[in-house]
């Protein structure tokens, strides 16, 4: 069996981590300038280049300024001087695995509702570096009714004699969409982003946007399928009618709201009422903390600013911590035999779930939270399993279920003649936990620290290199929070080496008070060159790892002003 190179497992966790962001709305009546605020951070895979980059665009008819990725040649998120926007995942289920079935007298054909139809092929050459020479390889690739075949695509991933199995989603024009972004770029109001929005078919995408007029709004856009007799949680046969999708959820059933008022909060969290009219919307949302946390410090505020705004942005309070750290002290009670031990327990009952960089208390809840996690599942799967289910980046929701259980049958052990129990598991983690953070940070519980466990490096894909890492990466920083903070910094619990790495984040923090958008606050995670010997390759990072922002001047007038150069491209005659 071909197992999946390290590094190509690392490349598609940094791919999966694209999907999360918090982003938010508040209405005039809620803020001190009187007019809506729009703020927004995606969480995305921390890289260099950064994953986004900032952008003002002007021509005639089109001037919008925020943050893009490469290869869309619109603003993504940001404003233009009218509406302001910010954009989430709606972590919708858009996607299906369809398993087909060969005509056994022609391997070219496969079986379909209507009977066998040959497999239309893509012919694909890629050209390969290999020392000083360039190689070719070609592949065929095939396709179904429902999508290509992944095992052309991956052939390490599926062992030998395995059926075709094709990924079926619908991608809508790839024109269409990118012209669609370019009319919301253009928007002079909330309704007529959303329109526009709302034509383009993927991804999948949650919306917080604002006008100048007052108007506030959160909404999905997107195509996702109604399934009449599955929902999509596992492939399906593909010859079979009843698993064909019956059309895609009309764009004016997508979930949403608009108001001149108020507040609306999305950080990947399940809408409600669930699914679209009785049609299934999503399969892998993210834990309430986020949301929840974030509703909770803005009603905590009868005015905000862009400061207020910017704390929220900031916030590092654990709210998974707060559920979960009583449990984990009451069976823990009497537990505790060494002064280490002690200690650690006092810490914890003393912690108030703010998971600073300096935090002892953080690092010990979330050691023990990992032995725990991986003693309950360690013995019902191999390690390469367990590595696989603790990847995705919600799994800890499940693990967290477990937790309201003191008798769950996943805290008992199969490898042992006795019934463990929450106790038990908590128990013998907490002590392992104390052990590690002793051997890596010294027997004093009061000087561990979490940002010497929860390291973030912003790493070129050439830093690992020794001769260039120096100047390729950004210094290795010490950071708060956690997988479900404000301010999140994944990290991935699987990891054997690294558990505790911060991974990806907030690459990008914006808010827009629209009673001022000539006047915003933007930041990236690294800078706005992709060139290492630039002096804004990662300028912005200091700035950044302390939660600042920097001023987002959109009048051009002031831009001229303080432009430090000016790099003109003119085509060729």
């Amino acid at each position: 069996e071909k197992r999946i190179p390290a590094g190509a497992r690392a490349a598609i966790a940094a791919e999966a981590l694209t999907m999360a962001s918090n982003s938010w709305v508040v209405g005039g009546d809620r803020s001190a300038s009187g007019k809506p605020i729009v703020a927004n951070d995606p969480h995305m895979a921390h890289l260099l280049p950064s994953m986004v980059y900032l952008q003002h665009l002007r021509a005639p008819g089109l001037d919008v300024i925020g943050a893009t990725v490469a290869g869309v040649p619109f603003v993504l998120m940001g404003h233009n001087g009218r509406v302001a926007w910010g954009t989430t995942s709606t972590v919708a289920d858009a996607t299906d695995l369809y398993i087909e079935r060969l005509n056994p007298a022609n391997p070219d054909e496969y079986e379909t509702p209507e009977g066998f139809r040959p497999f239309a092929k893509d012919e694909v050459v890629i050209r390969v570096r290999q020392g000083g020479r360039q190689r070719e390889e070609r592949r065929t690739l095939r396709r179904t009714i429902h999508g290509p075949l992944l095992n052309d695509m991956y052939p390490g991933l599926f062992p030998a004699g395995s059926p075709p199995v094709a990924l079926r989603w619908e991608t809508g024009s790839l024109a269409g969409g990118i012209l669609a972004l370019g009319r919301a770029n253009r928007a002079p109001d909330v309704a007529a982003l959303r329109a526009e929005l709302s034509k383009i078919a993927t991804p999948v995408a949650s919306w917080s946007a604002a006008d100048v007029n007052g108007r506030i709004a959160n909404f999905a856009t997107g195509r996702v399928p109604i399934r009449r007799h599955h929902l999509g949680t596992f492939p399906v046969p593909g010859w079979r009618a009843e698993y064909e999708w019956a059309g895609t959820i009309p764009a004016d059933a997508m979930p949403g709201g608009e108001a001149d008022g108020g507040r609306f909060v999305h950080a990947n969290n399940l809408y409600f009422p669930l699914g679209c009219g009785g049609d299934y919307l999503q399969a892998d949302s993210a834990p309430s903390y986020r949301h929840d946390r974030i509703l909770a410090l803005l009603d905590a505020e009868p005015r905000h600013t862009v400061e207020t705004m910017r704390v929220v942005q900031n916030d590092v309070l654990l709210l998974r911590a707060a559920r979960l750290t009583p449990m984990l002290t009451a069976d823990l009670d009497g537990a505790a035999t060494t002064d280490e031990e002690r200690k650690a327990l006092e810490i914890l009952r003393g912690w108030d779930f703010v998971a600073r960089p300096e935090s002892p208390a953080a690092a010990i809840f979330f050691v023990t939270y990992r032995e725990a996690t991986l003693s309950a599942l360690g013995d019902e799967a191999e390690p390469r399993v367990v590595e696989y289910i603790l990847a995705n980046r919600y799994s800890t929701a499940v693990a967290d279920l477990w937790f309201d259980d003191p008798n769950h049958v996943a805290w008992d052990r199969r490898d042992t003649p006795v019934v463990e129990t929450r106790r038990e598991i908590l128990r013998a983690a907490f002590v392992r936990a104390v052990a590690m953070l002793a051997g890596k940070q010294g027997k004093d519980p009061a000087a561990w620290q979490w940002g010497k466990l929860h390291e973030l490096t912003i790493a070129h894909a050439f830093g690992a290199k020794k001769a260039v890492g120096k100047k390729f990466n950004l210094p290795r920083t010490g950071v708060g929070g956690g997988l479900d903070s404000v301010w999140k910094t994944h990290f991935d619990i699987a990891n054997s080496k690294e558990p505790f790495r911060a991974i990806a984040g907030p690459v990008y923090r914006m808010v827009v008070d629209l009673a001022d958008p000539a006047h915003g606050w933007w930041i990236i995670d690294g800078g706005v060159s992709g060139w290492p010997l630039s002096p804004h390759y990662g300028d912005q990072f200091a700035l950044w790892a302390r939660g600042e922002l920097a001023p987002m001047p959109f009048d051009w007038t002031e831009i001229a002003a303080a432009a430090e150069a000016t790099v003109t491209l003119r085509p060729p005659e």
